[in-house]
């Protein structure tokens, strides 16, 4: 007897081999393909946000740009950046470096590793340098950003022929910005560990001698209205459409003791600087009696405690 010659067993498909990778392949240069229209439509709207502050007055430049960051973020970085908007103020840096990542193109972080020049229209040249300057802005389009600066270790060094600046040095700065509702904007600064000289003579003698913590918590009102060609420009138009700053909290505090405010309203005069006035009290640290008291009022360009002028009152542009 003879048998039939056996089946022979099937060879593998191949494809069912291979097609896991041939779809990581395919994932890979899709990907790619959308990373590369990335990364032009960011220089795209990058260069055409630059021609238009150009078109309004603003001086930008830079000696170098690139854009990288694959396959997961978006790394824009400039050498030698400079801008300086119509009023003159200016913000330069030898390098500066932002990022991105690319499933939230609405969110951008920056920090300045090698420091940073901030330019006055009248008092000159500050450079900024420390352990860590950062920044970050977030918001869609059309809305007033969420806007956070920090930095840690900071010196502010006037430029030659410069006028001195308020604050010398501070372990830590913190600046934040935040939209609210009925067209309201929320402000906070603080600066610890800093070293200041202040013109306003009741202001310099509580902090000059040692660090000082400094903090505004402040909330604007008409913030839509704070637009313009520069910053003079959009002050005074802030200021035509009735905006106001409400202090929700001022201090100048050290060891020995501060100044103080819950309660104010603020505004900006005719002649670019401050106006309206400030609920104080004047104390030493840790007392529970004897504060002192007072109300600081900015009118006709000074600054007035009690009746008395204390200088200048503090210029808004």
């Amino acid at each position: 007897m003879t048998l039939p010659d056996p089946i022979p067993p099937r060879k593998p498909r191949r494809l069912l081999l291979i097609a896991p990778y041939v779809v990581v392949l395919i994932a890979a240069v899709v990907w790619s393909v959308v990373w590369v229209w990335l990364r032009g439509e960011t220089e795209r709207r990058v260069d055409a946000e630059t021609e238009r502050l150009r078109s309004v007055g603003y001086d930008i430049a830079w000696a170098n740009r690139k854009i990288g960051g694959y396959p997961f973020r978006l790394d824009v970085e400039f050498d030698n950046l400079r801008i300086t908007e119509p009023s003159g103020w200016g913000l330069s840096a030898p390098v500066i470096k932002s990022e991105a990542e690319v499933f939230n193109l609405r969110h951008w972080v920056g920090t300045a590793p090698q420091g940073a020049m901030l330019t006055r229209p009248l008092g000159g040249s500050v450079t900024v340098t420390g352990e860590a300057l950062r920044a970050s802005i977030a918001g869609p389009e059309g809305a007033p950003p969420r806007i956070s600066v920090e930095g840690v270790g900071l010196t502010f060094t006037p430029g030659a022929g410069a006028e001195d600046y308020p604050i010398r040095s501070a372990s830590r700065l913190e600046i934040h910005l935040r939209p609210g509702p009925d067209d309201q904007a929320a402000f906070m600064l603080k600066i610890e560990g800093a070293r200041v000289h202040f013109d306003d003579q009741v202001i310099d003698r509580v902090a000059r001698d040692e660090p000082a913590t400094l903090l505004a918590d402040v909330v604007f009102s008409k913030f839509s209205a704070l637009k313009g060609r520069g910053w003079r420009e959009a002050a005074q138009s802030w200021a035509a459409a009735g905006g106001q700053v409400t202090v929700r909290r001022a201090e100048i505090s050290t060891k020995e003791g501060g100044l103080n405010s819950q309660k104010g309203v603020l505004g900006v005069g005719p002649d670019g600087r401050m106006i309206g006035h400030i609920d104080a009290a004047l104390g030493a640290q840790g007392a529970t009696g004897g504060l002192i008291g007072s109300t600081f009022k900015f009118e006709h360009g000074e600054t007035r405690l009690s009746g008395q002028t204390m200088g200048k009152s503090p210029r808004i542009y």
